[in-house]
C-alpha cells in the first residue's frame, strides 16, 4: 500500500498531482498547524497581468490554528473564485471541457465553512477528473508513525527534499514501511495563456490550457514515473 501524508492545499498545482498519482491513498495531514502565507487556503491562475491570488477568506481566531480547525468567513467566495476563473479561462484551448466539472465542484462546496473539507473536496474531483485511483483517507492520529500504521502503508510517497528535514527514515524504521523519494517539479513549460510561462499555479490553468490528450499522456507517464528516486530502506 503505498501512502502519502501531506497537507491539504487549495486547488494546488499539478506537481501535487503527480504525487497522488504514485499512491493508492493519501492522508491529509490536516492536524498541523496553519502557516500564514502557505497555499493551504489560496492558489493561482494565470491573468494578462501575471498571476493572480484566489484566496478564501478565513475567520479571524486568537492564537495558534490547526488547518482542520480554519472557517471560512466569507458566504460567497465560490462565487467570486469562480468568475475570476471564468473571466481569464474563457479563451482557453479547453475551456469547454473542463470549465463545467470545475463549476459543478464549487457549486457542490458553496455553502461548507471548513477549510479541510473543501480542500479536500477540489482534490477528490480533480483526481476523477485525472483519471485517478487515489483514495482519500481522513484519520484522526496526528503522529506520523501512527498515521503509517493506521492506513495500512506498506510505502511512503514523500517529497526527496522533506526526508531530512522530518527525519523520515526514523520514522519509517519505526513504523515498518518503505520509503518512496520523490522529486517534486513543475510541469514543463506549456503553451500557457498570457506569456511568458509562470509557475506554480493551479492544476486548472494546465487543464484548460493542455486538454485531455495531455491528460492521458502524463497518466500514462506516471505508471513509471523518471522523478522516483527508487526505495529507501
Amino acid at each position: 500500500m503505498r501512502v502519502c501524508i501531506e497537507p491539504s492545499s487549495y486547488l494546488p498545482s499539478r506537481a501535487f498531482f503527480d504525487m497522488l498519482a504514485q499512491c493508492d491513498v493519501w492522508v491529509p495531514y490536516d492536524s498541523i498547524q496553519f502557516s500564514k502565507g502557505s497555499r493551504t487556503n489560496r492558489t493561482q491562475i494565470k491573468t494578462p497581468n501575471g498571476l493572480e491570488w484566489l484566496t478564501i477568506p478565513l475567520q479571524q481566531s486568537p492564537g495558534l490554528r490547526s488547518i482542520d480547525n480554519l472557517t471560512v468567513n466569507q458566504a460567497d467566495w465560490a462565487k467570486t473564485h469562480l468568475a475570476r476563473i471564468y473571466q481569464h479561462y474563457l479563451h482557453a484551448p479547453y475551456f469547454c471541457v473542463y470549465y463545467h466539472v470545475i463549476k459543478d465542484l464549487y457549486a457542490s462546496i458553496a455553502h461548507e465553512t471548513s477549510i479541510s473539507i473543501i480542500n479536500q473536496h477540489f482534490i477528490k474531483g480533480i483526481c476523477e477528473c485525472l483519471g485517478l485511483s487515489c483514495a482519500v483517507q481522513p484519520l484522526n492520529e496526528k503522529d506520523l508513525t501512527d498515521i503509517l500504521r493506521a492506513s495500512g502503508a506498506t510505502q511512503w510517497v514523500l517529497a526527496h527534499d522533506e526526508i531530512e528535514r522530518i527525519g523520515a527514515q526514523d520514522i519509517a524504521r519505526q513504523s515498518g514501511v518503505t520509503l518512496r523519494p520523490m522529486v517534486m517539479e513543475n510541469p514543463a513549460p506549456y503553451a500557457q495563456l498570457h506569456p511568458p510561462f509562470r509557475q506554480p499555479t493551479s492544476i486548472i490553468d494546465w487543464l484548460m490550457c493542455e486538454g485531455p490528450v495531455a491528460v492521458e499522456t502524463w497518466r500514462k507517464e506516471c505508471v513509471t514515473p523518471h522523478s522516483l528516486r527508487g526505495l529507501v530502506k
